[in-house]
């Protein structure tokens, strides 16, 4: 373009291209640039934009240049595809983490509450010093005792025979059984007749030989009952009317080992004469005769142990 003179115009720069390619010795922003001539030695550098990506905006390019990271290089806004993996599987790292650490305190709690009170000590391997025991693990020392003196020493245990022989026997009565009783049996000559002194009242008299038709007199006590067979106590309460010191009386248990016996007395009731029968545990019958001869009249009998 030239002006009126014939000079060319001064082309006007923009003030925002005024700082490209401009040279220290030219006017700043704002001011007229005259092109050199031709045939100048320095050619004019011309400044082209970069080309804009498709789908970015020249804003989005200037960012982008303007971000460099710390080695000068450009950080991509996209993560890369290692760390689209790392995004993708860290959350399930952390889970499966977490489900682990739970598994190892469940199995350390239950194997806590069921170990053994008493575990058995590990042996240590070859060439290594055993683990010194705890003070809980640690045996008590208790001194042996003193031995005993002869005075001091103690019994020996009886043998099985000789404590059954020295165990007590088992309690028994003294148990009264009337002659006069329902339960008793009366055989020949013997009958029930009252008499002072008695203790239920009656006596069982005429027992032995007294020439009767109807046979000897006998009373037999029956169902007699003791916990253990062995050896009694028999006491018999008698009475020998018409005023005989002695008579005589036969006893016999479950009618074998028939037992004469020759009892004072007279004709106040009663005298107490002790013998010593052998009975079988549960019943047993006891009976009192003479077939030579007057028995006494029997009040009662009382048995015992022993």
């Amino acid at each position: 373009m030239t002006d009126g003179d014939g000079d060319a115009e001064p082309l006007r720069v923009p003030p925002w291209l005024a700082g490209l390619g401009a040279d220290p010795d030219r006017p700043a922003a704002g001011g007229t640039f005259r092109p050199e001539p031709a045939d100048a030695a320095t050619p004019v550098p011309i400044i082209q934009d970069e080309p804009v990506p498709v789908g970015e905006t020249p804003g989005d390019a200037a960012d982008w240049a303007a971000a460099p990271d710390r080695d000068g290089w450009h950080v991509a806004d996209e993560p890369s595809e290692l760390r689209g993996l790392w995004v993708f599987w860290r959350s399930r790292l952390i889970v499966a983490g977490v489900a682990a650490a739970v598994s190892l305190l469940v199995i350390l709690a239950v194997a806590a509450y069921f170990g053994d009170d008493d575990p058995t000590p590990v042996t240590p391997p070859v060439g290594l010093p055993a683990p010194a025991p705890s003070p809980t693990d640690a045996p008590s020392l208790t001194p042996d005792p003193a031995p005993a003196t002869p005075s001091e020493a103690a019994p020996a245990s009886p043998s099985p025979a000789a404590a059954r022989t020295t165990s007590p026997p088992p309690k028994f009565g003294p148990v009264s059984f009337e002659a006069e009783a329902p339960g008793n049996t009366l055989g020949g000559s013997a009958w029930v007749d009252r008499y002072p002194g008695a203790s239920g009242g009656s006596i069982v008299r005429n027992l032995g030989d007294w020439g009767s038709r109807a046979g000897d007199g006998v009373l037999t006590f029956n169902n007699v009952e003791v916990p253990v067979a062995g050896t009694y106590t028999l006491k018999l309460y008698h009475v020998n009317i018409d005023n005989e010191r002695t008579r005589t009386a036969v006893v016999t248990v479950d009618g074998r080992d028939p037992q004469r016996v020759t009892l004072d007395g007279g004709s106040t009731c009663c005298t107490a004469s002790t013998l010593k029968v052998q009975l079988r545990k549960g019943g047993n019958t006891i009976s009192v005769a003479n077939p030579d001869g007057h028995a006494p009249s029997v009040d009662r009998i009382v048995l015992s142990l022993p």
